[in-house]
Order: C-alpha cells, then structure tokens, then sequence
C-alpha cells in the first residue's frame, strides 16, 4: 500500500509539472479505486503551491525512495501525460488537463500480485483556493 500512497501523490502532484498552474493554496481531492478495494480511498488536503513549486516539477516528483521512475510523455499549454514503472512490477500511464485555477488527472496503474491482476485507478481533482495562509 505505501507504493500506492506514493503513485498517488505523483498523480496530484505532477500536473504542477505543466505550465499554467498558479502558485496559492490548492484543495486537492485524490479517489483510489480498484476491483480488488471494497470502497475507494478518498484523500482530501490543502497544499501550499510556491511560484518555485509552481515553475519546479521536480519539487512534486515521486521520490527515489518510493522504488518508482516517473517519465514525462506528451505535454502542451493545457495537458501533460507520463508514465511510471515501479520496482515491485507496478506500472501505468496518467494524463491531466488543467486551467491555472484547476486541474483533473487520471492515472492508470496495474500490478500482478501473486498470479491475480490489480488495476487501479486514481483520479484527481485539484483547485486554487487563494493565495497562500500566512504561516503563523
């Protein structure tokens, strides 16, 4: 499960790789869902995007230690696609669209687990909020 929690957060965090996104203070909703999952995993929270966060796709990437490589695919002014292949077999393919103020992305992820075929799927919804909380 923390290799799903780390594609996860690629999912909601890469479409800042995209130029557009404005820096502020985003709600972002994740929804895991899978066949093999009783009831989707739904993950709400707030995330302050700095201008640096904003123009910096590395600062969002998975993390070497998650055992994951994220590839950038095809990108314009209003979509950006990658895919990902992790160590333990995990791989798949995302894609999102978004305006400055908000995004949605969809990715595709899929692993053997002991002879049986998990497909997952998280979907993302993220938007600008206001600037940034002042921190306190």
């Amino acid at each position: 499960m923390r290799i799903l929690f780390a594609l996860a957060s690629a999912a909601f965090c890469l479409p800042a790789a995209a130029q557009g996104m404005e820096p502020g203070e985003w709600e972002i909703r994740t929804v895991i869902s899978s066949s093999m999952m009783q009831v989707p995993q739904v993950a709400t929270g707030v995330q302050c995007v700095t201008p640096a966060d904003a123009k910096d796709p590395t600062r969002f990437a998975v993390r070497e230690t998650s055992g994951c490589v994220v590839k950038p695919g095809a990108r314009s002014a209003s979509s950006y696609s990658w895919t990902v292949q992790c160590d333990q077999g995990m791989s798949g393919a995302g894609k999102a669209s978004f305006a400055g103020a908000s995004f949605e992305s969809e990715m595709r992820t899929g692993i053997n687990l002991q002879g049986v075929r998990m497909d997952i799927l998280t979907a993302t919804k993220g938007k600008r909020l206001g600037p940034c909380a002042a921190k306190k």
